[in-house]
């Protein structure tokens, strides 16, 4: 592969990841939010199994990608890659809908856990799958 080959895979690669992880949210989150009201505050919930469906498909658009591009030369730019594009983009998503409901700023509470829960998710996948390809990763994903 020429430089300018795999610098266009690895980009095609974050536009895919990108695009997965918006339909994921999509798919998952959005529709059917229950709002309630509790002592005149409105809250948004969440119902279990939708956050476990969007973990598991977050996990699943993880492992394609980067099975996908397995033939590239840095095993360790592909992992970055597409762990930066799944971890920013769901957190993008995130911040949209929490930021939405939360007039206190606690909210950026919530979205530093879930930043740094997705990324140590992905860096734990990125290390498990490189494990099983033998194809050793030498820089954190993220």
């Amino acid at each position: 592969m020429t430089p300018t080959s795999t610098r266009s895979s690895l980009a095609w690669a974050a536009v895919a990841v990108v695009t997965a992880v918006t339909a994921a949210w999509f798919g998952w989150l959005v529709w059917d939010v229950e709002v309630e009201v509790v002592e005149g505050l409105e809250t948004w919930q969440l119902e279990s199994w939708r956050v476990s469906g969007v973990g598991t498909s977050l996990v699943a658009i993880l492992v394609v990608a980067q099975l996908a591009l397995r033939r590239h030369p840095d095993p360790s730019a592909v992992a970055v890659v597409t762990s930066r594009s799944l971890t920013w983009t769901f957190c993008l998503w995130m911040y949209a809908y929490l930021a939405r409901q939360d007039d206190s700023g606690l909210f950026l509470m919530g979205l530093t856990l879930i930043y740094a829960a997705t990324a140590v998710g992905c860096i734990v996948v990125s290390h498990a799958l490189a494990r099983i390809t033998r194809r050793p990763i030498y820089r954190l994903p993220i």
